[in-house]
């Protein structure tokens, strides 16, 4: 039927209306409800009364990469191939992805082909920017601001103007006052590069994410929630310049379709598990110089609670024949249920999926044989030096449940995704296309 539809779609007139898509990184539903309830978010509680608050799920796992890469391309991982910020070789070395890796257009791709030109700024896991119809600046990870640019003499002006793509994190321990007034700094420029593109490109898709809120409830979640200091003040302050600046948009574009999305929730985080430790510990994992992958192993994990087996036909020193992959996978997803944390004597996995159970499309293949989830208040980590519990040296953490969408004209889905999210946006331009996995909330 969605493929029906899709081509009907085709034969209808594109509608001639703006859509301007507002990404809040890290921000969860519940934190958004907060803001509102606070009387700092006035805007965004007006767009909320407008339209309607969803409810969103995001990847498997929930991390930038990911999730922001589903959300672009209205498809799961599965087809676009973004499964974390790095991807295990045939040697058993990793590799950083970046939007070279991904496998399916963009909605800025999907929108130049109808002649739609956009604006994109600042969304994770665009680096290094691709041509395109419009201009767009990079999200991190973007280490050179000009290849984060297109057209890149853009990246010359905005260094020029203090640009700065992520903000410097480790103040946030080193020195509070001057973290606060730090990323506000970066907010400001960036909220001024992108009332000048707006201004300056003739647009009809506009994508703006705003990242340094992540940063905040990363480093100060807990502060913010229980203090009342300028680590909460920074994270209302925040809240009052961007919604403020999603006020002046409105007023500048009234014909624009406002949408508000984030790709994840954030929560408290109080531990980190290691699950290469686990793996190392119960014999599946074995580590060489240089805390290499020794060729004994049988698996091993990578950012974010993937396990890898190392099997004979996806690694070349595999030692793990495919005839035994199956009955691995279910002894450590297993052993992996019945991790408890010794202080609490409480599991700490929340979910455990197989990759066939995670992940739907023709490269899911190239996924981990495992993906989990913890459960609040721990994050899981990959790492050759940790313990295998040890105390989080971050206070916040993102969460798989918890994003959101606001949107004009949609119904209520007892279960929305990222995916849908995009496609809601794709809709409301009026673009259909057949191989989009998300399925559009609009009514």
């Amino acid at each position: 039927m969605k493929n029906i539809a899709a081509s009907l779609g085709r034969l209808l007139p594109k509608p001639s209306r703006r859509c301007l898509v507002v990404a809040l990184d890290g921000i969860g539903r519940d934190e958004l409800v907060k803001a509102v309830d606070a009387g700092v978010a006035p805007t965004l509680g007006s767009l909320i009364t407008r339209g309607r608050l969803h409810s969103v799920a995001s990847t498997y796992p929930p991390v930038a990469a990911v999730a922001w890469s589903s959300f672009m391309t209205a498809c799961y991982p599965g087809k676009h191939g973004i499964f974390g910020f790095t991807q295990p070789q045939p040697d058993f070395s990793l590799r950083f992805t970046d939007a070279r890796d991904l496998r399916m257009p963009t909605m800025w791709d999907r929108a130049a082909t109808d002649g739609v030109r956009s604006v994109v700024v600042n969304l994770p896991a665009t680096y290094p920017a691709r041509r395109m119809s419009g201009t767009l600046v990079s999200g991190f990870v973007a280490p050179a601001l000009d290849r984060a640019c297109h057209p890149r003499s853009l990246g010359t002006r905005l260094s020029a103007e203090g640009y700065m793509v992520d903000v410097q994190a480790a103040l946030a321990h080193s020195d509070p006052a001057r973290f606060s007034i730090h990323v506000l700094d970066v907010l400001e420029r960036r909220m001024q590069a992108m009332e000048s593109m707006l201004s300056a490109e003739r647009w009809s898709l506009g994508i703006l994410a705003f990242t340094e809120a992540d940063r905040l409830n990363r480093m100060w979640a807990r502060r913010i929630a229980d203090g009342d200091g300028i680590e909460r003040e920074t994270y209302w302050r925040w809240f009052r310049l961007v919604d403020a600046f999603v006020a002046r948009c409105m007023a500048r574009f009234p014909a624009a379709d406002v949408v508000v999305v984030s790709a994840y929730g954030s929560g408290p985080l109080k531990r980190f598990v290691n699950l290469d430790a686990w793996l190392q510990e119960n014999g599946y994992l074995d580590v060489g110089p240089s805390d290499a992958i020794a060729p004994d192993t049988r698996a091993f994990s990578l950012d974010r609670g993937r396990i890898y087996v190392a099997s004979s036909d996806m690694f070349v020193s595999g030692v793990v024949p495919t005839d035994h992959v199956i009955r691995l996978v279910d002894d450590i997803a297993d052993g992996l249920a019945q991790l408890v944390d010794p202080d609490t004597g409480r599991p700490v996995i929340a979910s455990i999926r197989k990759r066939r159970d995670a992940w739907e499309g023709a490269r899911t293949n190239l996924g981990s044989n495992l993906v989990c989830l913890p459960r609040a208040g721990y994050e899981l980590k990959s790492s050759r030096s940790l313990p295998l519990f040890s105390d989080a040296v971050f206070e916040g953490t993102h969460t798989q449940q918890d994003a959101l969408l606001i949107a004009t004209g949609t119904v209520h889905r007892q279960r929305a995704t990222v995916e849908d999210a995009g496609a809601t946006v794709l809709a409301k331009l009026g673009l259909y296309d057949d191989d989009a996995d998300g399925s559009s909330l609009l009514d």
